[in-house]
């Protein structure tokens, strides 16, 4: 088994950011692994950098917006980590996802906790697919037989979608 921590290429591909001129109008996002009720007033939001290609997965507040081209191939794996939300850009709508999945499932004693975090984890306590753990905002995703069919990171892979890397955390073997 291993945990792969999810980053986004942000260097090659687009990325969402807030529209700081939103002056309140729509609430903000915090994607803490509480559901977010809707309907809600969906924040405005722009490309950092529009020139960039445009992966099927872009950077978000600690997430990930997915363009509608994309959603379809990998919507049953975010279904499975939590909430689907929609996001407007431009003429079309994005899902977000507000991962659910919060496990505590880190070895706090195998773990670095300062600076730098770096996590080790109980093999019995990782779930399958994308999470998060309570000390970070970051998402992970745990493969257990690295199965296209079943495992998001070897779906993403497998397929060529584009936008995120998949950086090992932490290994059993």
């Amino acid at each position: 088994m291993k945990v792969f921590k999810i980053e986004y290429d942000v260097d090659n591909f687009q990325s969402l950011l807030w529209n700081k001129l939103d002056n309140g109008k729509s609430r903000r996002l915090e994607f803490d692994c509480e559901p977010i009720s809707v309907p809600l007033t969906p924040p405005d939001v722009y490309s950092l950098k529009p020139k960039l290609q445009r992966g099927d997965f872009w950077m978000f507040n600690r997430t990930f917006a997915i363009p509608p081209s994309s959603f379809a191939k990998v919507q049953p794996f975010l279904e499975e980590a939590g909430q689907v939300l929609t996001l407007p850009y431009k003429s079309e709508e994005f899902q977000v996802l507000n991962a659910l999945n919060c496990v505590d499932c880190v070895d706090k004693e195998k773990s670095t906790m300062s600076g730098i975090k770096r996590f080790a984890f109980v093999a019995d306590l990782v779930p399958r697919g994308i999470f998060k753990v309570p000390y970070s905002y970051s998402m992970f995703v745990g493969e257990f037989t690295c199965d296209a069919e079943t495992e998001f990171k070897t779906f993403v892979e497998k397929n060529g979608l584009t936008g995120l890397k998949f950086v090992l955390e932490w290994s059993n073997e």
